[in-house]
């Protein structure tokens, strides 16, 4: 629970303290090491969950935990190798199996990992998936016949993930399928104009009747989607002409210019060698770009932007005298991912 409120020095003292009085408690020494994790002290981390698994070789949590701190320190093959021991001993332990996945995905290997993201729905903290529908209707899939059909696409995770994926309502539509898109309201002025899209509702709206359903994030794997094959065909989304007048003026009115820059950059680019430039500079220009959010991987399959990656949530295990709480996580990413 300390853990959990981001009293973190309280809970090192905790998980020390029940460490101190019974040397070979396995799931302390793992709940340490997350509280080492959460603070980027990685190598601290993994010399704990080392500690758990001497002496407790088949507690799968402790392993989960060492491979998302393995992927925060970049160490894939380490971190992938430690997921796969996690589900051997614990097949379909939700956190293991998703952060494989997500490892997979950044890997280029959509095949594999698609799904394992699946499993996000099963974690414990569902918390983070704030829209995950219960719906009796079935579940969208590559070999359904679409023709004449009404597909309910809804969110379940941020803002950013419904703007990536509302790139398969186009290709939906072609199918022959009635759209229909059920996303935070305040999207609708970026999606309104979304090529293919039949009915676009808020997130707190009535379900209307539909054939097929899907959550946003899963219609790559329903689509059979692969890295080659990500639907790139850009811009897919128009934005008003008068409305990107007004967000340039907003940006122009709030940004600072250059020439009143001192030693601090103020929301800069970096241009190299030939120095930073504000914002204000390029807010008409930036305004012109056609909307293609960024997807795809280098060649050795990781993402570009991204050296280490935080990517998981800890396994915390039920300590006792009141220490700790429960508290599995998972979820979108996003900030920190361990087991």
């Amino acid at each position: 629970m300390l853990r959990l409120l981001k009293r973190l020095d309280e809970a090192e003292r905790s998980y020390l303290q029940a460490i101190a009085l019974r040397s070979d408690y396995a799931e302390a020494w793992s709940n340490l090491g997350v509280v080492y994790h959460e603070r980027g002290q990685f190598d601290a981390a993994l010399d704990c969950y080392a500690r758990a698994h001497v002496i407790a070789p088949d507690y799968a949590d402790a392993w989960s935990n060492a491979g998302v701190t393995s992927m925060a320190l970049a160490a894939y093959d380490a971190a992938l190798s430690a997921y796969e021991n996690a589900l051997a001993l614990k097949p379909g332990l939700p956190s293991a199996a998703w952060n494989k996945g997500i490892l997979l995905l950044l890997k280029g290997d959509f095949e594999a990992g698609l799904p394992l993201y699946e499993w996000r729905f099963h974690h414990q903290r569902q918390s983070l998936f704030r829209k995950a529908l219960h719906l009796e209707t079935p579940r969208l899939q590559a070999s359904d016949a679409l023709a004449g059909k009404t597909i309910l696409l809804y969110d379940e995770q941020g803002l950013g993930d419904t703007l990536q994926m509302v790139r398969y309502v186009t290709i939906l539509a072609q199918q022959g399928a009635r759209v229909v898109l059920r996303v935070a309201s305040v999207l609708h002025r970026v999606l309104e104009g979304l090529k293919g899209l039949s009915v676009l509702l808020g997130d707190e709206d009535a379900i209307p009747a539909h054939d097929f359903q899907c959550p946003l994030m899963s219609l790559p794997l329903a689509m059979g989607t692969r890295l080659a094959t990500v639907p790139a065909d850009t811009p897919y989304l128009q934005v008003d002409a008068n409305r990107r007048s007004e967000m340039v003026a907003c940006l122009l009115q709030h940004a600072v210019p250059s020439a009143a820059k001192n030693a601090e950059p103020v929301a800069s680019f970096n241009h190299g060698e030939t120095g930073g430039s504000c914002i204000a500079d390029h807010a008409p220009a930036l305004f012109e770009l056609p909307f293609a959010p960024p997807v795809g991987a280098r060649e050795d399959g990781l993402h570009p932007s991204r050296n280490r990656l935080r990517v998981g949530f800890p396994v915390v295990a039920e300590t006792q005298a009141g220490l700790a709480t429960s508290a599995v996580g998972t979820a979108k990413s996003r900030p920190l991912r361990c087991t």
